[in-house]
């Protein structure tokens, strides 16, 4: 049979405990709780702050829903409405880009859409800077 009291050598490898301390694990609960509930108040408050955004201008379908287009910037994706793909708006975004350019007297390339500056535009500046005293 064992004895209830434990082995000197056990005492010594520090294996048992006559007095175990219940008061560190009772303020480790304690703790553990008061943080939990602190992060459960503060990720609610997070969601709340971040919840209160105004849905604006939600389509239930891409197929289906506005009559005409929300506003200048086009849909992502075909509709009966915008039956055109990306690259074909992002080509129609380009040549109405080159043409404000070609009414400023810049010179635009049409395969690549470079639009350059005319000499008397860039001399005009480069004189400005001048009388300016460089950058400042």
């Amino acid at each position: 049979m064992s004895s209830p009291n434990p082995s000197p050598e056990s005492l010594k490898r520090g294996y048992e405990h006559g007095n175990p301390r219940i008061r560190w694990f009772v303020t480790a609960v304690i703790g553990l709780a008061l943080f939990a509930a602190f992060m459960y108040a503060f990720l609610w408050y997070l969601v709340k702050a971040d919840s209160h955004h105004p849905l604006v201008d939600q389509r239930l379908s891409a197929i289906t829903g506005y009559a005409s287009t929300p506003s200048a910037a086009p849909p992502l994706q075909p509709s009966p409405q915008h039956d055109r793909t990306a690259a074909e708006d992002l080509e129609t975004m380009r040549h109405s880009e080159d043409q404000v350019f070609l009414s400023l007297g810049w010179h635009v390339d049409p395969a690549t859409h470079r639009a350059t500056p005319p000499a008397s535009l860039v001399q005009l500046v480069a004189k400005r800077f001048q009388t300016q005293g460089g950058a400042k």
